[in-house]
């Protein structure tokens, strides 16, 4: 099964210029950020906002900018083959081969987040997470990646190197899958039902906790709305004091990275937070909204050479 994708670049007036990758199905076309005063020779591919007649660095995230190529109409591919795990059951890992709009290999990608692939695996009832980093091996790439019998969607994040920033899906099953319990997975009940937005403006927020590697973190969300804009802040205190937290440590070039999937896992969006103040307790998204109905949130984050992954389940609503 292959699920056609788009990968959309938004620069928003909410505070600075925001970038993230989302990816649907079903689409045909890539759609580039525009900026008004026309110096855009060179734009930052994590903030798109950003952009330069020269090259430079970007002045919010220190990353290289790089020439802005034209949108290309039709899809990238991602061929994506199945390594079993031991005994031949479960995941072991995964090879894949990434096609342009006109079928040819990809050989050149821009190091984005100090990778040139992010790949994240998920499982079907949403439970099995994983972020991980394939290495170049011919002309594909290679990772090793251990998971029980199931059903998975592979989603991989790339910049070409000649091309538009892509994100594509590609849902996977492992041998000796037990389909009958495959099918049976059930949707996550929202922890975060209803923040969204009254009729004056001024936002409902919802909130909830959760505790892992001994620290506390509340995330307090706002327009949780299909197709727009959220809030999404993350507080961080030491589980025992009660203090901020204020010792992360550089997690693929940024404080945090979140990953926010719908429960038929069709359409995903990867940020990254508007900080990057390593000594800050409060890490903040403004993702733009998948469709309505749950999804689920994986944020991520570093400290004391471990990296801590922290999920929660919210729900969209319609416009």
């Amino acid at each position: 099964m292959r699920l056609p994708v788009v990968c959309l670049l938004i620069a928003a007036s909410v505070g600075r210029p925001y970038a993230q990758t989302t990816s649907s199905a079903p689409s045909q076309s890539v759609d580039l950020a525009k900026d008004t005063d026309g110096t855009d020779g060179y734009w930052c591919p994590m903030h798109p906002g950003v952009r330069s007649g020269a090259s430079g660095k970007c002045p919010i995230c220190s990353m290289d900018l790089v020439p802005v190529v034209p949108p290309v109409a039709g899809e990238y591919r991602m061929d994506v083959a199945v390594m079993p795990g031991a005994h031949g059951r479960g995941l072991g890992g995964l090879r894949l081969r990434l096609g342009d709009t006109a079928g040819k290999p990809v050989n050149g990608f821009v190091t984005v987040h100090e990778k040139a692939l992010h790949l994240f695996v998920v499982g079907r009832d949403l439970e099995y997470f994983a972020h991980v980093h394939p290495e170049a091996v011919g002309d594909g790439f290679v990772v090793s990646q251990q998971a029980p019998p199931g059903e998975y969607v592979v989603i991989v994040d790339f910049l070409p190197a000649n091309g538009a920033p892509q994100m594509l899906h590609r849902a996977v099953a492992t041998p000796r899958l037990n389909r009958p319990a495959a099918l049976a997975a059930t949707i996550p009940r929202a922890e975060i039902p209803d923040a969204a937005a009254t009729e004056s403006g001024n936002p409902t927020w919802g909130s909830a906790e959760k505790i892992a590697d001994g620290v506390r973190i509340r995330l307090e969300a706002a327009d949780l709305i299909g197709g727009r804009i959220a809030l999404l802040r993350f507080h961080l205190f030491d589980a025992e004091t009660g203090t901020p937290v204020a010792d992360l440590e550089p997690f693929l070039g940024a404080p945090a990275h979140m990953l926010i999937a719908t429960s038929a896992l069709t359409d995903a969006v990867h940020g990254h937070p508007e900080e990057t103040d390593l000594t800050t307790s409060v890490i903040t998204f403004k993702p733009m909204m998948p469709p309505p109905g749950v999804a689920k949130l994986w944020l991520q984050f570093q400290r004391h050479g471990r990296i801590t992954t922290v999920p929660f389940v919210i729900g969209v609503l319609e416009p």
